[in-house]
């Protein structure tokens, strides 16, 4: 039996983000007659942090402040435990094997999918074996670095119920809030080829799912074993099959699976949903269906790749209202070459949408974010970003971050860094809907509560000049150096 350490590092969150990319690999692991602990850096004390006894320590990273705190605990790794091969996996390091791997504090890259290849590899490491054998690995051998050959994907059905106890459930708000939250996977991949996102290259556009007999049997374990009331799907992308979704509802309903779960879908999905559907899948419990729109102009749609239309999403969105189904739209702003009429389009189009029904939820509109092997990335090199170089520049690297279009003119720059701070709040509705998890904390209540109602005048009017109390926010969350705005 093999000890594995996998450490999630802190992503200098304002809050935190839930670790699920490790669980899977520890339930698989345990699965495999081995010993998985996980540390959670975002809500774990570090002095409590001991890497020694471990025969392999593994870091999940995502691009940006991630990789600065994983190669911080990695040190201390390499000081504490210097004859413990040290592991990235995860997003980034898929994205950027070779770079990953030159890195001195790091011993081994996972690349893809990590149950199988952290199983095979840390039992390789423990039984002296080759690792040229391993698929998935990227590592220097000889000075020089190596990939052995892509593992092919996993059978989702074949793999282990998800067990949440490799976590300390009582520090996250999901376990602790009403209605209580877990997330579960139903699938991987996506068949679609957004310009600005990194999962066709880490999933390599083949969509695999879960049965829908193998998705219910694990909601009902995990809804009776963490007694939960709302599910929210982590697949890339949930909705593909619309008869597979179907499926699910319907076992839930016969099963009397009560929990909520919203699901996330696509613009010219929804507009084939008909009333039979919708009311099957709200029957079953889903009330809440979100889709990404990114852009209300037509030019940025086709730059991105994106496959849908604008008249798909106004259709969705009058397909929603009359079934009585809370739809959630997401966007962003600075694409390569994007003008500021393009801009304008954008905030017409939420404005259009949101008049429409009084449950559409339109969340923060995002700066666009340039990643590592993303078809979008050229692009963006061809209007002036400079990519990080190095492994330690990545670490420095901020997602929905205005200051990596700092290409952009002046005046562009400025609005994209103000419309990304005001819409984090509730701006595009005219009343106030609550602070979330803020609701108990009556200061930060109150200061969120004035906050909206700034970021909702400033949006009714489009008076986005002299943001005076944005532009302080901002210098705020950079001396605190916060990642993700």
């Amino acid at each position: 039996m093999a000890k594995v350490l996998l450490v999630y590092p802190s992503l200098r969150l304002l809050g935190y983000r839930f670790p699920y990319s490790l669980i899977p690999i520890a339930n698989y692991l345990k699965a495999h007659g081995h010993e998985a602990v996980i540390f959670d850096a975002q809500v774990e004390d570090m002095r409590d942090f001991s890497p020694e006894g471990y025969d392999m320590v593994g870091f999940s990273i995502l691009s940006g402040p991630q990789i600065r705190s994983a190669l911080d605990m990695a040190a201390i790794v390499r000081e504490r435990a210097p004859d413990t091969p040290i592991v990235f996996g995860g997003v980034h390091a898929t994205l950027l094997p070779e770079q990953t791997a030159e890195h001195p504090l790091v011993d081994i890259v996972t690349r893809q999918e990590g149950e199988e290849t952290t199983c095979e590899l840390v039992e390789t490491l423990v039984s002296g074996g080759d690792l040229s054998a391993v698929r998935g690995l990227t590592y220097r051998r000889d000075g020089e670095v190596v990939s052995t050959p892509d593992r092919p994907f996993l059978n989702l059905d074949d793999t282990p119920f998800l067990n949440y106890d490799f976590l300390k459930t009582e520090r996250y708000v999901e376990f602790q809030r009403k209605p209580s939250i877990i997330y579960l996977e139903t699938s991987r991949g996506c068949p679609h080829k957004c310009g600005f996102c990194y999962d066709p290259v880490f999933h390599k556009r083949k969509w695999r799912s879960k049965s829908p007999e193998r998705v219910v049997d694990e909601l009902e374990f995990v809804a009776r074993k963490y007694g939960v009331q709302q599910v929210w799907f982590t697949d890339d992308e949930f909705a593909v099959s619309k008869k597979r979704v179907a499926a699910i509802a319907e076992l839930m309903i016969r099963r009397n699976v009560k929990v909520k779960w919203p699901i996330f879908s696509r613009a010219n999905y929804v507009v084939d949903y008909d009333r039979e559907f919708l009311d099957l899948i709200r029957r079953s419990g889903c009330d809440w269906i979100n889709f990404g729109v990114e852009s209300g102009s037509p030019r940025i749609l086709d730059l991105i790749n994106k496959q849908i239309t604008i008249d798909q999403v106004i259709r969705s969105v009058e397909i929603l209202r009359d079934n009585d189904i809370n739809a959630g739209l997401s966007f962003m702003i600075g694409f390569p070459g994007e003008t500021l009429d393009e801009m304008r389009q954008t905030f017409e189009l939420i404005d259009r949408c949101s008049s429409m029904y009084d449950k559409v939820w339109i969340g923060q509109i995002s700066a666009f974010t340039p990643l590592p092997g993303t078809a979008l990335m050229s692009e963006c090199v061809r209007h002036g970003f400079r990519p990080p170089q190095s492994l330690e520049e990545w670490g420095e690297y901020y997602y929905n971050d205005p200051k990596n279009l700092a290409h952009f003119e002046k005046s562009l720059f400025r609005l994209i860094r103000t419309i990304t701070l005001l819409t984090k709040f509730d701006f595009a509705y005219r009343g106030y809907r609550g602070a979330g998890i803020l609701e108990r904390r009556k200061v930060l209540k109150l200061i969120h509560y004035v906050l909206c109602r700034i970021a909702q005048w400033r949006w009714q009017r489009k008076q986005f000049s002299f943001p005076v109390e944005w532009v302080a926010l901002d210098y705020a969350l950079s001396w605190l150096k916060f990642g993700e705005r």
